[in-house]
């Protein structure tokens, strides 16, 4: 699941690469740029709703050995102190920049926190 959280928004900026600057393209790159971030978010809800408060151990966790036999290891997970950090930093502030930015609030996206 958290794979699927960082691997979602390099897809869909892979996908908004090779676009060009017109004002066509523009218009589908804020669509893709926000549906990537609501598919984080929806992922996210449902990690937090598959959390368990009551084990004090890292849950969901992933590791990839890169290479056999040497000292490269990824590994991570979510403790239930960075939960709230992943539900409120990867999905509560991007859709609410892409808002902004796309022109349905009176306020310029600068004005953010």
């Amino acid at each position: 699941m958290i794979t699927l959280l960082l691997l979602i928004p390099i897809i869909g900026s892979l996908i908004i690469l090779p676009m060009s600057n017109t004002i066509e393209s523009q218009s589908k790159m804020k669509k893709i740029a926000l549906s990537t971030s609501l598919i984080n978010f929806f992922i996210s809800l449902f990690i937090w709703y598959q959390f368990d408060s009551s084990i004090t151990q890292y849950q969901f966790v992933t590791s990839l050995d890169l290479n056999q036999g040497s000292f490269c290891h990824f590994n991570f997970g979510i403790d239930g102190i960075s939960l709230y950090f992943v539900v409120r930093r990867l999905t509560g502030v991007e859709p609410a920049q892409l808002r902004v930015t796309t022109g349905s609030t009176s306020c310029k996206p600068t004005d953010l926190p």
